[in-house]
């Protein structure tokens, strides 16, 4: 496990303190949430899934995770969550953790609301996703498939068993 720090760019201020923890098809990052951080975490789970062969699905889970961990920012107390990030057999599971047992409300705001859209956003861009509410917590998390064909993924399942 490695902690990281990002120092503002004034250098006066740690904008990201973490702990990390990865390996080939997963990584964990326990973190502090603030707005300046965000950035960061997009450009390390870009990172990650470059290095897994999932580049077609980094914008939209750039675009998850700033969600989630934004709705941590501004409606937990406790700003520290846990990204966790999971290869699966057809894509990835993206999960934050926070301490709050409070369920995220889908909103549907009306057209002048400055705010309120994400989940519904994110509901409209992942294949699956959920809360579970946990003894700590919670965990809300969103899964995306990738597009490869079976061929990439390991072949055709049902060949595969019949083998």
């Amino acid at each position: 496990m490695a902690e990281t720090l990002a120092p503002s760019a004034a250098g006066t201020e740690t904008i990201l303190r973490a702990s990390t923890r990865s390996m080939r098809g997963h990584f964990e990052i326990r973190l502090d949430v603030k707005p300046a951080s965000i950035p960061h975490i997009r450009g390390i789970l870009r990172h990650h899934l470059g290095l897994w062969g999932y580049e077609d699905l980094a914008l939209v889970a750039e675009t998850g995770v700033t969600e989630l961990l934004t709705n941590v920012h501004r409606h937990v107390e406790s700003k520290m969550a846990t990204l966790l990030v999971q290869c699966v057999f057809d894509g990835i599971c993206v999960t934050v953790s926070d301490l709050s047992q409070d369920r995220p409300v889908v909103q549907d705001p009306d057209p002048y609301t400055e705010s309120g859209r994400g989940l519904r956003l994110l509901m409209a861009m992942v294949d699956d996703w959920s809360v579970a509410v946990t003894p700590t917590g919670k965990d809300v998390w969103f899964r995306l498939r990738c597009t490869a064909t079976d061929e990439e993924l390991g072949g055709d399942q049902d060949e595969a068993q019949n083998a």
